[in-house]
């Protein structure tokens, strides 16, 4: 024991005393049971818990928002890869690149939302219209939009209509 002189021995022994106490009566003022009234005296009441829940649904709103943008994205972009196909289906492949970049800017914009392999499938596969319809094969630029849209609307399970990816005749 290091020595010392005896009135801070007698300072150190009431703090600790002091911290050993403090510490019994903060026990004893915690509660036993977990009620809710208890919780309530602590600051944990039905507002902070109430808190918890409208966060959660703030939070769900915000996906279902998300999700409502996405779906609404990527049919913008599959309306732009239908007039594409269209395009290609009287050989205008002018037209065809045309809407298949306005198809791949929406798409491109719609995978912000989060990783998607068929939505990436789609991007490639609007890419690889675009290649071809540039260099005026409009036959092969034809198959990439409707592997397009195919993919497209399976990304956001969209209901294609009949006619949206029909062959060449």
């Amino acid at each position: 024991m290091i020595r010392t002189d005896r009135g801070r021995q007698q300072t150190f022994v009431a703090l600790v005393g002091a911290v050993v106490l403090g510490s019994i009566a903060l026990v004893a003022a915690t509660p036993s049971t977990s009620t809710a009234q208890d919780w309530d005296q602590l600051g944990f009441g039905d507002e902070s818990r109430g808190n918890e829940r409208s966060r959660s649904q703030t939070a769900m709103q915000d996906d279902q928002r998300q999700g409502h943008t996405f779906k609404r994205t990527v049919q913008k972009a599959l309306d732009h890869a239908q007039k594409a196909n269209e395009a290609g289906k009287h050989g205008d492949s002018e037209k065809l690149v045309q809407y298949s970049k306005k198809a791949l800017d929406l798409a491109k914009e719609a995978q912000r939302a989060g990783h998607n392999e068929r939505l990436n499938e789609g991007v490639y596969a609007l890419g690889e219209a675009i290649e071809h319809g540039n260099k005026q094969e409009t036959k092969d630029a034809r198959e990439h939009v409707m592997h397009a849209i195919m993919k497209l609307s399976q990304s956001a399970d969209l209901q294609l209509q009949e006619d949206a990816i029909q062959p060449a005749s």
